[in-house]
């Protein structure tokens, strides 16, 4: 077999994923799912994801740079519906061709990357079966910000972080190019819901979620409605973040209190 490094062009025709799922949940049976893009063309079936490349990428890592943010964005997706990590992709390999052969014969020469897999456990839950693979967003990118407020939202999902001060971290990043009521014209969500959210984090919660001292500190817990609201709206804010990034001149609907759990 032809090492990559001694390929005249190497070109990353496919690069493979497998579908993984937490012990809650499995997608027995679910039809084959395609999707062609700018940069590739997708085909996930029996839990394998093969990503045929159309950009022209002479490495593994340059077409993962293309692929990667966008498998992260459908995760994503996935967990501001849902409100939890069900799925995910973990990388199996890549095949990469010599379009410029020393062979007589003229034909290409594969090389095949497989990646070692790392499996993440979770907690024993309600399981649920799925009929379908969820469906990919067609207006999400995982930009660096968006990444940011995924990291800190999930590590609140696995217990890691208080709420507050995830919903304050996710505040202050949201707003901290613009004024609050600038960023509620650039995002197109209502200033009611950012100073409601501006309200809540920096100075409610009890002595162990608390996010900030003062001298007129009360300590008092957040309501249940007042944690559900907090909840919803960060997903808000990461969903907006993530479709602003994608089309920074795109027309948004203003999302106001009325969507927003009542509180």
């Amino acid at each position: 077999q032809k090492n990559q490094k001694d390929m005249n062009d190497p070109f990353v025709a496919t690069l493979n994923y497998i579908l993984k799922t937490s012990d809650e949940i499995s997608s027995d049976n679910s039809p084959l799912l395609e999707e062609e893009f700018n940069s590739f063309k997708i085909r996930l079936e029996n839990e394998s994801l093969n990503v045929e490349m159309k950009n022209n990428c002479a490495t593994e890592d340059q077409a993962r740079s293309f692929v990667d943010p966008y498998l992260k964005a459908w995760e994503l997706d996935y967990i501001l519906t849902y409100g939890q990590k069900e799925f995910w992709f973990e990388f199996n390999k890549s095949t990469i061709i010599d379009r410029a052969p020393k062979c007589l014969d003229g034909s290409a020469t594969a090389y095949t990357n497989t990646a070692h897999i790392c499996i993440t456990s979770f907690s024993p839950k309600v399981h649920v079966t799925r009929n379908q693979y969820p469906l990919p967003p067609k207006k999400l990118k995982y930009s660096p910000d968006v990444e940011s407020l995924s990291i800190r939202y999930n590590s609140f999902l696995n217990g890691k972080e208080p709420l507050l001060s995830m919903a304050y971290f996710c505040y202050t990043l949201i707003t901290s190019i613009k004024s609050p009521k600038v960023t509620s014209k650039i995002y197109a969500i209502h200033y009611s819901v950012l100073k409601k959210l501006s309200e809540l984090t920096p100075v409610r919660g009890n002595k162990l979620e608390a996010r900030k001292f003062t001298n007129t500190s009360s300590f008092e817990p957040l309501t249940m409605p007042e944690q559900n609201w907090i909840i919803e709206t960060i997903k808000l804010l990461i969903r907006r973040k993530a479709e602003y990034d994608f089309d920074p001149e795109g027309t948004f609907q203003e999302s106001t209190m009325g969507e927003l759990p009542a509180i």
